[in-house]
């Protein structure tokens, strides 16, 4: 990887498209090209929070309005302001709450067509299926009706009580629903695959805890290993990089690492002691480590944490990897063939 540039004040990287950069910097929306130049910029009252992003179009929202977005143009297309605040959004639906009121935006009938009471938080919406967590117990409820598909006692599952979602984080391949639970005390945890119709519980597997989704497989990424699981065998292939990180004696953090083609970008401590200061590059094909380099804030002194960006934040394309840090650095390499 080639540095290309570095700007600061940045709250979170939107999207990275071929050569385009987009990101929140205060209260503007703004996109870059890979030289540093502003393609276009939008100001806002306060920071605006992506909900849906395919291709060329962009979808936000600030406070109860979505925004649908032109990237290629840098036009705002439609404003919707709807009675709720929107948390989640696919191509036709909005999903979102106010008042302890759970509201289903159909974005075909423009119209609210769903107006009713829950308890928990909203964790996603698939194959027009909305997901709430509630205590312990994960409900499954369709979109478009009132209907509760399924509800899932956690605590039962794990024998165990006060049973949470990690990072609320769910993951969908074919008709099998992947997540890792714990208890507080982390005496009891596993990854459970449900069956996404009834929610019944198919597998329980000894791995975790932050999961990944990539070509059709569940990762998880931390230490010196990464687990690979076979969602048809469940099969859990093992991959020990500990003899390519012991000579900068790295750590890898499970929660800061990007899948993009065959390579897996992480963020990594060079140390127990230290932050994640390390940008890693592994070819998932071979599982060799193609390539690290450590974010320094002055790369003429002593690589103390002191003078260490830690990593918060990566994406990655087949041309551009970006990376933000603590305190809004924006760091952006060249990918280099």
């Amino acid at each position: 990887m080639k540095k290309s540039f570095q700007i600061d004040d940045v709250f979170r990287i939107e999207f990275l498209l071929k050569n385009k950069i987009g990101l929140i910097q205060s209260n503007f929306f703004i996109c870059l090209n890979d030289i540093n130049q502003a393609v276009w910029k939008l100001d806002f009252s306060s920071p605006p929070v992506s909900k849906y992003f395919n291709n060329d179009k962009f979808n936000f929202s600030l406070n109860t309005s979505i925004y649908q977005f032109d990237i290629s143009k840098g036009q705002i297309i439609t404003d919707l302001n709807l009675d709720f605040y929107p948390e989640t959004i696919d191509e036709n639906l909005i999903i979102g709450s106010r008042f302890g009121k759970l509201f289903t935006y159909d974005c075909i009938q423009k119209e609210t067509i769903l107006n009713n009471k829950y308890d928990g938080n909203i964790i996603g919406i698939i194959k027009s299926t909305v997901f709430i967590a509630n205590k312990s117990f994960l409900i499954s409820q369709l979109a478009l009706t009132k209907a509760s598909l399924w509800q899932k006692n956690l605590n039962e599952l794990l024998d165990s009580s006060e049973v949470s979602i990690y990072a609320n984080l769910l993951h969908v391949i074919g008709d099998k629903l992947f997540l890792f639970a714990y208890d507080p005390n982390w005496e009891n945890y596993a990854t459970l695959c449900l069956d996404i119709n009834t929610g019944e519980l198919i597998k329980r597997i000894e791995m975790g805890a932050y999961l990944y989704k990539h070509n059709d497989a569940i990762y998880t990424v931390n230490g010196q290993f990464i687990n690979q699981l076979d969602p048809e065998t469940f099969e859990i292939k093992s991959v020990d990089l500990s003899s390519q990180l012991k000579d900068n004696n790295l750590i890898i953090d499970g929660e800061h690492s990007f899948f993009f083609g065959d390579k897996l970008y992480f963020a990594a401590k060079p140390g127990d002691r230290a932050i994640r200061s390390v940008l890693g590059v592994l070819d998932l094909n071979n599982h060799q480590l193609l390539e690290t380099k450590e974010l320094l804030i002055n790369p003429e002194q002593p690589a103390t944490n002191d003078n260490r960006y830690q990593i918060e934040e990566i994406k990655a394309n087949d041309k551009l990897v970006a990376v933000n840090t603590a305190g809004g650095t924006l760091h952006v390499f060249e990918v280099e063939r």
